[in-house]
């Protein structure tokens, strides 16, 4: 064997070494035929079974091999043929290319960057006007739209009347839409 872990083509191998042969080459090849078929087929786990499907062909078809070509030569072989099996087997897996046009009718689930930054943008002017309103008015809110809490929950915690509590979101909901159209008329000029 050379230094890379190939044997010649051309040297004959024993029955006591054909054990130590196939380990070598799992050893030398199982990360490289894993890449070589990962990369044709895209999906990690069932190129891992590929690959160890690779070295059980190898083996049990060992005693086929002529030696007309590097064991890395026959190895890559055996697996080209496994992912060509694997890809036909299933027509879910065939890569098909119908036109440029289904693309346009495929959605991003995430939002385009513009609308993203939009979207912070408002908050960022929602979180800053909220800011600004007297903690008499934004308590109230808060509780009601982030802590989820009930209108009677709220004028308990606070000990105020539930009128006061149902009169201070509302002002506060008027005040921060006022600002927030103000503030987006600004930035429209």
């Amino acid at each position: 064997m050379d230094s890379a872990g190939q044997t010649e083509a051309h040297e004959p191998v024993h029955e006591c070494e054909h054990h130590a042969l196939l380990t070598s080459l799992v050893h030398a090849y199982r990360t490289p035929i894993f890449r070589f078929i990962q990369q044709q087929i895209h999906h990690v786990w069932d190129a891992e079974d590929l690959t160890q499907q690779a070295f059980f062909e190898a083996l049990r078809g060992f005693d086929r091999f002529r030696g007309e070509s590097q064991y890395s030569t026959w190895l890559y072989g055996i697996a080209q043929n496994l992912v060509w099996n694997y890809m036909s087997r299933d027509r879910r897996r065939r890569l098909k290319w119908d036109s440029d046009e289904c693309l346009n009718q495929l959605a991003c689930e995430r939002p385009d960057p513009m609308a993203q930054r939009a979207l912070t943008q408002m908050l960022t002017m929602l979180q800053r006007e909220i800011d600004l309103l007297p903690p008499k008015l934004s308590m109230p809110l808060m509780l009601a739209s982030l802590d989820e809490c009930s209108y009677e929950e709220i004028a308990e915690s606070l000990e105020i009347p539930l009128g006061t509590v149902r009169s201070r979101i509302s002002r506060a909901r008027t005040s921060l839409r006022k600002s927030l159209d103000q503030e987006q008329d600004a930035l429209l000029v």
